[in-house]
């Protein structure tokens, strides 16, 4: 019996010693090449996937000090913080899990929940401003550790959505382009749409107060003819910045046409957990 007991003691010690370093060597990047993919099996490819995939996922810690009420239906991740092919242009993106309870019976916290969607999009933060347009500075043979996003890591609650590193630049080189024509006193149409007169005002001033870090989206909008619109917005304001557009012969890129502001009143309720 104590022969029996030491040969289990020692088949635990190499066992822990062959099992410990998972635990303290960090893991190299998940990677897959093209020649992976069109020659594994699908199984093979599949479980390959699936770890390239949430190797790119931020870990976050999802507890809560009160206890859930209702059943889970959505999760939210984001991926890590990466450089692009702009420079100085860094990039996260948000993905929105949707669940459903498998039994409509069952109504609370401890509901069993499959997922039944995703959702994503793009959110970007400059670490300086754009030094020109996209298709003046655009990169591609940049590497997304080409560009150190670290200082921004903190900082996920600045960045703003947009659909590609396009908009992403030549939508906020639009706002620049704005802030710098209003700071000349330039004479260029500016229109107001405020709730209260007395805002009106200070629209040219809200404008010029705008940065990077208050903008929550930029999109593109109705372009007119020849020139491009941009929309920025925030919780409190809806921005169309009309420039003109890439025409031969023509103005240059990106100088300012029109712009109109308007207010945004956001309604919003707390949603128990």
């Amino acid at each position: 019996m104590l022969r029996s007991a030491w040969l289990n003691l020692g088949r635990a010690t190499i066992l822990s010693a062959v099992m410990a370093p998972a635990a303290f060597v960090s893991a190299a990047p998940r990677t897959v090449t093209k020649t992976d993919i069109r020659t594994d099996p699908p199984p093979t490819t599949h479980h390959r996937l699936r770890d390239v995939v949430w190797d790119m996922i931020q870990q976050e810690d999802m507890r809560r000090e009160a206890d859930p009420k209702h059943p889970l239906d959505k999760l939210f991740f984001r991926t890590r913080t990466r450089g692009t092919e702009v420079p100085s242009l860094c990039r996260f993106d948000r993905i929105v899990v949707e669940l459903a309870p498998l039994d409509r019976r069952q109504r609370g916290a401890d509901t069993r929940v499959g997922a039944v969607g995703l959702r994503a999009h793009s959110n970007f933060q400059f670490l300086t401003p754009p030094a020109d347009a996209y298709h003046a500075i655009v990169d591609y043979s940049r590497l997304p550790t080409d560009t150190d996003c670290g200082p921004l890591d903190d900082e996920v609650w600045s960045f703003f959505v947009a659909e590609d590193e396009y908009i992403a630049t030549d939508g906020y080189r639009a706002l620049l382009a704005l802030q710098q024509a209003l700071r000349a006193g330039a004479a260029i149409p500016l229109e107001c749409g405020v709730f209260l007169e007395e805002r009106k005002a200070k629209c040219a001033s809200e404008l010029l107060a705008l940065d990077s870090t208050r903008i929550g989206s930029i999109e593109r909008c109705e372009r007119e003819g020849s020139h491009l619109c941009f929309e920025i917005a925030n919780d409190d304001w809806r921005i169309k910045i009309m420039v003109t557009g890439n025409v031969h012969p023509g103005p240059p890129t990106g100088q300012i046409v029109s712009a109109r502001m308007d207010e945004v009143i956001t309604m919003s309720h707390e949603r128990p957990d």
